[in-house]
């Protein structure tokens, strides 16, 4: 969802993997200077454009958090199932942690949540772990994990369990807000209308440029 300072938090979560979308994905990889083959039709989000306060979002600069939010993202969470036993087992624990998020969020006041990205130097790595060819191709499109709590993606179900369901929502790397303003654009790498990309700064993944003439 758009993250504007305004806007609700509702209480929704975007499908992790777009399909059957080909000529939308070539046209993503070949601007990235990546080889397209008949079957590359990942699309991050199914293929949706983030932006906070008007400015489009890099999510290849973005690191996934708890494997179900992103990092320079406000009021975004997605979900993702495994690869290797049943794929709603995990988005059922996603759905489950977004509901607490919302439970403490209201119950405090907040209206707005956003994930500090890592560490500069925090080593990464992309966000799908099997080595499926359409899955590699498309790696380019989808933010990236980390190698350690909470950055990385689970793929056990008694890790995420534990995780999701018993670790409580807030730590360290979440920020609430009460009562958002208008905020300047988040420092990082973002596209701006039109195509166009504009670097403002380094060590952040996933935020938004500034407007021309900042």
């Amino acid at each position: 969802m758009n993250g504007h300072a305004q806007q609700r938090v509702v209480p929704s979560v975007a499908l992790g993997i777009g399909l059957d979308r080909e000529q939308q994905a070539a046209k993503q990889l070949r601007g990235r200077g990546q080889r397209v083959g008949p079957q590359d039709d990942l699309l991050a989000f199914g293929g949706i454009e983030l932006a906070v306060d008007g400015w489009e979002i890099d999510v290849t600069k973005a690191t996934a958090y708890k494997g179900m939010l992103l990092s320079g993202v406000l009021n975004f969470a997605f979900a993702l199932g495994y690869t290797t036993i049943s794929w709603t087992l995990r988005v059922g624990l996603v759905g489950e942690h977004y509901r607490r998020l919302l439970a403490h969020m209201a119950a405090r006041g907040h209206t707005a949540f956003e994930v500090d990205p890592p560490a500069a130097g925090e080593p990464d790595r992309p966000l799908f772990d099997f080595a499926a060819g359409y899955a590699r191709r498309a790696a380019g499109l989808f933010p990236r994990q980390g190698t350690s709590r909470p950055w990385r993606m689970n793929v056990a179900y008694r890790d995420d369990e534990r995780l999701l369901r018993h670790d409580p929502v807030a730590d360290a790397p979440l920020r609430f807000t009460s009562r958002p303003a208008a905020r300047p654009a988040p420092d990082g790498t973002a596209r701006q209308p039109g195509g166009a990309v504009r670097r403002t700064g380094r060590g952040t993944r996933g935020g938004a440029a500034a407007p021309p003439g900042a």
